[in-house]
């Protein structure tokens, strides 16, 4: 008798804990959302502002490119290759 009673007990203190250990982390993944959603927020704004940048130095780029391989088409004589519009 005395074992089921002490296996008892210790079953009714783990749940307690586990209880505990789950009330704890809800609070702590509550905090990290509310606080998370504003950095990820931050995080996505700097990515698109990066990607814009880089679309415009790419479309700058690949203009200069093409100045100068024609200015090399006409030193070197060779054909102009014809360019696809971007």
């Amino acid at each position: 008798m005395s074992f089921i009673l002490d296996r008892t007990y210790a079953l009714t203190l783990e749940n307690l804990q586990l209880h505990t250990t789950v009330k704890q982390l809800r609070s702590d993944n509550a905090k990290l959302t509310e606080g998370g959603a504003d950095e990820l927020k931050e995080q996505l704004a700097a990515a698109k502002r990066d990607t814009e940048v880089m679309k415009k130095q790419a479309e700058g780029l690949a203009k200069e490119f093409n100045a100068l391989a024609d200015l090399h088409a006409e030193a070197s004589g060779g054909d102009r290759v014809a360019k696809k519009e971007l």
